[in-house]
């Protein structure tokens, strides 16, 4: 516990450090507080488009996914959730090289322009966002009883009054909840809009960081007054929209022949964006040429952080799981672990890389090169993905046997070995694969605080992509895909267990 609140602390005593004592080579030019404001602006704005956006489509997939049935309905709806294993800065590079005016696409559309800016942003991220949104608005349309509908047609209601009154008062959690997750997501976004040259918090604040300053720590604080109220709001909502499965839900029933024809366009459409030109495009560019250099040490690379961070991640989430698992009053535990996963990564590499600086030259060259604050970051960022699969274990974890242990004289260490590890060991292994699939496809940390003469796959796809290398830029996307897809299908399979 002490060493959580020791982790989520740094970041914040980093800008701390940052502002009272900016470091630099040479003095930093003055605060421009207008281009700040207008960053900040940028940001807000491009978080409201993203989250609208991907909440119209994210709900309407997720109708079509619960309450239609037509030909390749079910196939289209779950090729519409796989985006989720693809990283947001891959998907902008390859949309923007197959747009360019000489790209795959480009070329046959005769387009002229960059495909860049804020528009591109909100485009892309929209697309990685949706699927979040598909799965949070489908799961509460399944949970929303059955009878609700059945009385108000009975009364003689027509469908869109049932819509209305019925259907949307119960999703109206959820719906907040996807809106609410995909707006953080875009705010907090680093690889989309760096890959895009977006002028937003995240990426004015890496490069501020490169130049270090006074600059780089006030917008970090900037950037933190955006995304707290955000992460306050989306966890007291997250609280508002569980609840139990219902007993008898709405049977799926067969959609009009038009409403058939705008489902089947809208899914196509996005299919073909969001999955199908980054898969394609990496695996056109990969056979095209080879790679810059062999990528087996930055995939080894990848799988060794992957697979620390993910350790680290996990073993920081179990005394959070197992305390909020065994008390009520624990909302404010819970509430740090989400607020460590929601700072924006390149606020956390920012943050420990200004501890970094204030250390004994030695012993920061030490830390660094061992990796230790680039594990810290990436446990810290996605300690929430562990603690989401080991709560609900803890809480399901059966107390008879355990007590009967205790009253036989059983040594903890006994019971943990013989019964509590045993019972547990499904959920620990599915923390564990969903730190290290997030950890894997992560940027901004990885970027900032992985020691000089290293990469990995996430850092060699955007050094490719700066260098505009497709052949090493389609190797490298291949197999982090690979990894990811190799990794999920491992995480399905202990779920289930």
């Amino acid at each position: 516990m002490v060493l959580s609140a020791a982790l989520i602390g740094l970041p914040f005593l980093g800008i701390a450090l940052g502002l009272l004592n900016p470091s630099g080579l040479i003095a930093a030019p003055p605060l421009d507080w207008n281009r700040i404001s207008v960053s900040a602006l940028r940001s807000l704005g491009l978080a409201a488009a993203v989250g609208i956006g991907s909440l119209t489509l994210g709900a309407w997939f997720a109708w079509i996914e619960v309450r239609w049935r037509f030909f390749g309905s079910g196939s289209l709806t779950r090729l519409a959730v796989l985006p989720l294993v693809l990283p947001s800065f891959l998907i902008a590079s390859t949309i923007r090289l197959s747009l360019a005016p000489e790209g795959a696409l480009g070329s046959v559309l005769g387009l002229r322009g960059r495909f860049e800016g804020f528009a591109a942003s909100a485009l892309v991220l929209t697309l990685c966002c949706t699927p979040y949104v598909q799965l949070v608005v489908a799961a509460a349309l399944r949970r929303l009883p059955g009878q609700q509908e059945e009385a108000a047609a009975l009364l003689g209601a027509d469908r869109p009054r049932i819509v209305w009154a019925v259907i949307l008062p119960g999703l109206r959690p959820a719906l907040a909840f996807g809106l609410l997750l995909a707006a953080l997501y875009a705010l907090t976004d680093f690889g989309a809009v760096a890959v895009l040259n977006a002028n937003v918090l995240t990426f004015e604040l890496y490069q501020a960081a490169l130049r270090m300053g006074i600059e780089a720590p006030v917008l970090g604080l900037v950037l933190v007054a955006c995304v707290l109220p955000l992460i306050a709001v989306s966890r007291s909502i997250a609280g508002a929209a569980g609840g139990t499965a219902a007993q008898r839900s709405t049977a799926a029933i067969q959609p009009s022949r038009w409403a058939r024809a705008i489902a089947y366009l809208s899914l196509g459409v996005y299919i073909f964006g969001a999955l199908l030109i980054p898969a394609g495009s990496a695996l056109v560019w990969a056979s095209r040429g080879a790679a810059a250099a062999p990528l087996v040490q930055a995939a080894w690379t990848t799988v060794v952080i992957g697979t620390l961070a993910g350790a680290a991640a996990t073993l920081l989430a179990v005394v959070p799981a197992s305390w909020s698992a065994g008390r009520r009053r624990s909302g404010w535990m819970e509430y740090g672990v989400f607020l460590a996963s929601g700072l924006p990564g390149v606020l956390i590499a920012f943050g420990l890389l200004q501890v970094i600086l204030r250390l004994p030259t030695g012993l920061g060259r030490a830390i660094e090169g061992a990796g230790v604050f680039l594990l810290g970051g990436l446990a810290l960022r996605f300690v929430s993905f562990a603690y989401a699969a080991l709560k609900p274990a803890f809480i399901a974890e059966s107390q008879r046997p355990i007590e009967a242990a205790q009253t036989l004289g059983a040594s903890t260490a006994r019971i943990w070995h013989q019964l509590r590890l045993p019972e547990l060991a499904p959920a620990w292994t599915a923390a564990f694969l969903l730190a290290f699939i997030a950890v894997v496809k992560e940027l901004p940390i990885t970027l900032m605080l992985l020691p000089a003469g290293n990469s990995t796959l996430a850092t060699r796809i955007f050094a490719a992509h700066e260098d505009a290398h497709l052949a090493d830029l389609g190797a490298a996307a291949l197999v982090l895909i690979a990894l990811v897809l190799s990794a999920q299908a491992m995480q399905k399979r202990w779920g289930r267990l």
